[in-house]
């Protein structure tokens, strides 16, 4: 099941944890170091199997016909499963229904072929965010 969780609740809490055990503690940051109040304004897509998040992705938005699609994670036990699919699939459903138009996102580098497969296409050189390599990609939906 994918729903959009309240930024504060629970389910929040448990993203947090998913987002920074997949994305920030094997570069060897926290993610609980940065000030997330910002994100009070964004949307947050949760991937639910059984009463437990196994996946996560956050919507911002950039203008009134674009978002930004950040942080998607899934766990490690679940990868392969589609989740991350599913996850982007609902964001794109999500932004259409509520008029946005184009979809942005930094993409590291190993995520670059699941990003392509799902119609998303580089837009820039490659750039450094979190002392890693990134790419920013672009899709009209």
């Amino acid at each position: 099941m994918i729903e959009i969780i309240a930024f504060g609740s629970k389910a929040y809490g448990e993203s947090l944890e998913l987002r920074d055990g997949v994305l920030r503690k094997p570069l060897g940051i926290s993610l609980f170091d940065a000030d997330l109040t910002a994100e009070a304004k964004q949307r947050h897509i949760a991937y639910f199997k059984g009463n437990k998040i196994r996946g996560i992705s956050v919507l911002q938005p950039v203008s009134h016909h674009s978002l930004k699609m950040r942080q998607l994670a899934v766990a490690k036990s679940a990868r392969g499963l589609g989740i991350g699919r599913a996850l982007v699939n609902f964001a794109e459903n999500w932004a259409a229904e509520n008029d946005y138009q184009t979809i942005v996102l930094d993409a590291r580098w190993e995520a670059l072929p699941f990003y392509k497969k799902m119609g998303y296409r580089v837009v820039s050189e490659s750039f450094y965010k979190l002392k890693i390599p990134h790419y920013k990609m672009r899709r009209d939906i």
